[in-house]
């Protein structure tokens, strides 16, 4: 009779580049433990993306409120998982472990939650001075040392592109993508006229195609772009692809440029390379983690915290000339 294999599930990070960042860690649990059934727990915001990952075996998603974190609760008591790693630091993904009542629990102590953790852990030293990444793969392995980390799995179909292809006119000669948007504000957003120039340089000097990509809100500021500019070989598809279709599209471009952002760590992880505008948040800490990027910086500031208005990140992203980032282009390009 063959042995019941292990439940684990995992509650994922909120957030795109979080959640990319914590990919690398849950596919070196899974090849360490290949017994193992993984799931994951996850926000609306990220739950189809986790769909795309190879070493994951279901997905259950987060609704947003009181209600939400009940149902959750509700749903994973009733698949009775033996453990559940925590990656987050937020009360509610260890509370929801708790009330489904899995065994272990195991997450970094703090932020009130550490009655609702059976192993309860704090980063050493190393960990907590080394990539993002690496805190995910201790809380996952308690292993501290600096192994290095993989590029993170997705699984595009080959349909996606196909279906992208048909819907969006792509270059046979080049075409580079080009991420105007940040979630965290003007704090992590290269100014517009940068963009707008270095579109024209791209368009002009290099040649192919250029896609505007973001999300729905910032259509408006791709369109922007795109007519002041004004070449036909800038197209805008902001708000015109799912989160599934993303990587897809990202992975259909030969460059992507973009700010400190989920899309730079999602475009890193389909392979592509890229050019990513640092204002004063920390590479070393979240930088994109494929092997093809280029990191452009002009600040000797570092900070974790930063408010959208930081004049001090808007500044040194100003810093940043689109003629540099035109010339990282062309060395990424080579």
């Amino acid at each position: 009779m063959a042995q019941k294999k292990e439940r684990v599930l995992i509650a994922v990070p909120n957030w795109l580049g979080d959640s990319v960042m914590a990919m690398p860690a849950v596919q070196l649990y899974s090849e360490a433990n290949p017994e193992v059934h993984i799931e994951v727990l996850a926000k609306k915001s990220v739950a189809a993306l986790w769909k795309l990952h190879p070493n994951v075996s279901a997905v259950h998603q987060l609704e947003s409120s009181a209600r939400g974190t009940v149902d959750a609760s509700k749903e994973i008591r009733k698949l009775a998982f033996d453990s559940c790693f925590v990656l987050p630091h937020s009360f509610r993904a260890a509370l929801i472990a708790w009330l489904a009542r899995i065994p272990k629990r195991v997450g970094l102590s703090g932020r009130g939650r550490t009655a609702l953790l059976t192993e309860k852990l704090a980063l050493p030293p190393l960990v907590a001075g080394a990539h993002q990444a690496y805190e995910y793969l201790y809380i996952l392995t308690r292993n501290e040392a600096m192994h290095e980390i993989p590029r993170p799995k997705l699984e595009v179909s080959s349909a996606a592109v196909t279906s992208l292809k048909s819907r969006f006119p792509f270059s046979d000669e080049r075409t580079i993508g080009v991420i105007p948007g940040a979630a965290r504000g003007p704090s992590k957003q290269w100014p517009v006229p940068y963009f707008i120039e270095l579109v024209r340089k791209l368009t002009s000097e290099i040649g192919g195609r250029v896609v505007l990509i973001g999300t729905p809100d910032e259509r408006e500021l791709c369109e922007k772009i795109r007519l002041e500019v004004g070449a036909g070989e800038v197209v805008n598809v902001a708000g015109q692809t799912s989160l599934t279709e993303l990587p897809a599209l990202l992975g259909c471009c030969d460059l992507v440029v973009c700010n400190d952002s989920g899309g730079m760590h999602l475009a890193s992880a389909v392979g592509a390379r890229v050019v990513a505008l640092f204002g004063i948040t920390d590479p070393t800490k979240t930088g994109p983690l494929g092997p093809r990027s280029k990191v452009l910086q002009r600040s000797e500031i570092r900070s974790k915290a930063i408010p959208r208005h930081s004049p001090e990140a808007i500044e040194a992203l100003a810093r940043i000339s689109p003629d540099m980032a035109f010339d990282a282009v062309v060395g990424l390009l080579g």
